[in-house]
């Protein structure tokens, strides 16, 4: 017989490590950040072109964002969940826009270290994609809390970013945020703390598995790709490193091996809304001059 699908009905939420009123505050604190801004983001990488159709030689294009829906299913995530729905079918549907677009937006990103912040955003996303048919499948709010935690590493990622970026070396807050090393460390160590909330110290476990696989995949696609283009004459890589290369898992450079971060023109410079003044207050609090 077929499971009846659960209706939006209040369900008992669960706690371990995390504290609703630390994790909420960290939330206004942000929407605070997000409001002064006006808000304006750090959004020059987020664009992507989808090409319709071509017209005579010319190709129609569409110029599109993932990252209104990206948020639209965070927030909607957010809020049943804290409103004490169980886990229907909304609650995957949102987990998996959430999820996916994710990996659309990471597809491109320059910022931090690529061949490491990429698999630390891409595990975490594959991560929530299982834990939440699982939670979907077994109706244990502990499953369910299992799938949401993991979400919190978006705000965990900004104030490790705010943390790192006045912390030196320069008293210059641009330069210390804009540096690979802060954002990459702030991905990764953001994920970390999230998915220390789940209830299972596995969770940690299996991340980490997932973050090397994605990463020795990426460059073992990254690789295949170079030897196919360097042969004579050149050789189609196959159709599982294109499909690799689409989803986002490598990008494909002249040297398969270059660590080169991005240049900082090609990189979205952050550090320069409004309210990162108080970065700067902060960086320099102390210092004469």
């Amino acid at each position: 017989m077929l499971k009846k699908s659960p209706t939006m009905k209040a369900t008992t939420r669960i706690h371990t490590n995390d504290s609703d009123a630390v994790i909420i505050g960290l939330y206004i604190i942000f929407f605070i950040y997000f409001s002064v801004n006006r808000g304006k983001s750090y959004r020059g990488h987020h664009k992507r072109t989808i090409p319709l159709c071509t017209y005579k030689t010319h190709v129609i294009e569409l110029t599109t964002s993932d990252l209104p829906w990206h948020v639209l299913a965070g927030i909607t995530e957010l809020t049943l969940y804290y409103c004490n729905f169980n886990c229907t079918l909304l609650a995957v549907l949102a987990c998996y826009v959430q999820s996916l677009t994710s990996l659309s937006l990471v597809k491109r990103l320059p910022n931090g270290y690529p061949p490491h912040t990429r698999p630390a955003y891409q595990g975490g996303n594959i991560l929530r994609m299982y834990q939440i048919l699982v939670a979907y499948t077994t109706q244990n709010p502990i499953d369910y809390h299992d799938a949401i935690v993991p979400l919190h590493s978006f705000i965990y990622t900004r104030i490790i970013i705010f943390l790192f970026g006045t912390m030196g070396p320069s008293l210059s807050f641009s330069k210390n945020v804009n540096s690979p090393f802060v954002y990459a460390e702030a991905v990764f160590g953001g994920a970390l703390i999230a998915i220390g909330h789940c209830t299972r110290p596995s969770a940690i476990i299996v991340y980490l598995l997932l973050v090397h696989a994605v990463g020795r995949v990426s460059t073992f696609a990254g690789w295949r790709a170079w030897v196919g283009r360097t042969k004579k004459p050149p050789q189609d890589p196959g159709l599982l490193v294109k499909i690799l290369k689409f989803v986002g898992f490598f990008k494909d450079h002249e040297d398969w091996a270059d660590e080169k971060v991005a240049s900082s023109h090609e990189t979205p410079q952050i550090g320069n809304l409004p309210m990162d003044k108080l970065g700067h207050q902060y960086t320099r609090l102390g210092f004469e001059g």
